[in-house]
């Protein structure tokens, strides 16, 4: 019998690429494999990026890139960072919205059958890494589809959706994709996608890196968040569960108490909901760490996290192979405690993922 070895971090959002384009478009079915010109325009979303791509430098390999390779990215994870188990979540170029509803589905297919036998497969013979369900919200019905076909697999752990939606989360249209998740017992976590389309918000659109990686994430967030408090979907679907990822956390206590006074005045406007949206969150809601706030006075983050119930609502995150990278050791402050560092880097994602208390050792712990 292996030995085993206790998990005591789990990293819900990093990120990892193909090789090549290729090595996703060849689980393209026809027609869309053969038309190689539709291959450019989704491997090449025109964003704007810092000058490193967005990524670390010292977790670009010598051939392909940057989070392609599995020997790079085992050693920088498991061992430098003291990572247990991660969960690909897999944004990009592909996980823009495309206009043909069937191209995405096709892609985001395209995208699981890569995971399937890549990162979850072949390089994981050690059992650390999850998946992510990556589905095309412009087409719900492929993308119940998708949940169902991959359901049955432990290896997947969420369905994935992009902020960029067409429609905020709350709205009908959306509602069968929820209910399958939840059929499936899986949450759905909501990660920003990139594109040129993907910028706009409601003063215009964003023109810089700083404005995108600063306000827009936490922006989309918000909306989607407020929406599905409002809209009832959590009362419609009482086993569905949120998780929103590399936005931040800290700026959501304060909307959601806004929430909360505007319920307390207003509700006769959303008479579906018979308790105060702030009620919702424990039982619906989490949010990824990354990135962590950095206020000069500890005690800012310190208090703002206990008003926002991080105890309970927050998962570990690095984002990892990105340049604002959060290193588990540094990222959540031994000043909070052991008990809440515990939660957040462990307990709550074992709690919504079902992740077990031990894994079996392999060759990154020697």
């Amino acid at each position: 019998m292996r030995e085993e070895r206790p998990i005591r971090v789990i990293d819900c959002d990093v990120h990892f690429k193909p090789v090549a384009a290729e090595a996703v478009t060849e689980h393209l079915p026809e027609p869309w494999r053969s038309r190689r010109n539709l291959h450019r325009a989704l491997t090449k979303a025109p964003v704007y990026n810092p000058y490193t791509g967005a990524m670390r430098l010292d977790a670009k390999p010598a051939e392909g890139p940057t989070g392609s390779d599995p020997v790079l990215a085992g050693r920088q994870l498991f061992v430098e960072a003291g990572v247990d188990l991660a969960i690909n979540i897999p944004v990009g170029e592909h996980f823009c919205p495309l206009l043909d509803p069937d191209l995405n589905a096709a892609y985001s297919a395209a995208v699981n059958e890569w995971q399937a036998a890549t990162w979850l497969g072949a390089f994981n013979r050690h059992g650390r890494y999850r998946g992510s369900i990556s589905v095309a919200v412009n087409n719900v019905p492929a993308a119940v589809r998708e949940v169902e076909r991959w359901a049955g697999d432990p290896r997947f752990v969420q369905v994935l959706v992009p902020h960029h939606a067409g429609a905020p989360y709350g709205s009908p249209q959306f509602d069968p994709l929820w209910e399958a998740a939840c059929r499936a017992g899986l949450p759905v976590a909501l990660h920003s996608n990139v594109g040129a389309e993907t910028y706009h918000t409601p003063v215009g659109v964003l023109q810089r890196y700083p404005e995108y990686n600063g306000i827009g994430h936490p922006l989309f967030v918000a909306h989607h968040l407020v929406s599905l408090l409002t809209s009832g979907a959590f009362e419609r679907f009482p086993a569905l569960r949120f998780v929103f990822v590399e936005a931040g956390f800290s700026i959501y206590a304060p909307l959601v108490s806004r929430l909360d006074r505007n319920w307390e005045k207003l509700g006769g406007e959303v008479p579906h909901l018979r308790a105060r949206p702030s009620s919702q969150l424990r039982d619906h809601v989490r949010f990824s760490s990354q990135p962590v706030d950095e206020p000069e006075a500890f005690a800012d983050l310190a208090r703002i996290w206990a008003w926002g119930d991080a105890e309970h609502l927050l998962l570990f995150s690095s984002d990892y192979p990105h340049w604002d990278f959060d290193d588990p050791s540094r990222a959540i402050s031994p000043r909070f405690g052991d008990a809440l560092r515990q939660r957040v880097m462990r307990d709550n994602a074992r709690d919504l993922y079902g992740f077990p208390a031990r894994r079996p050792a392999d060759e990154y712990d020697a």
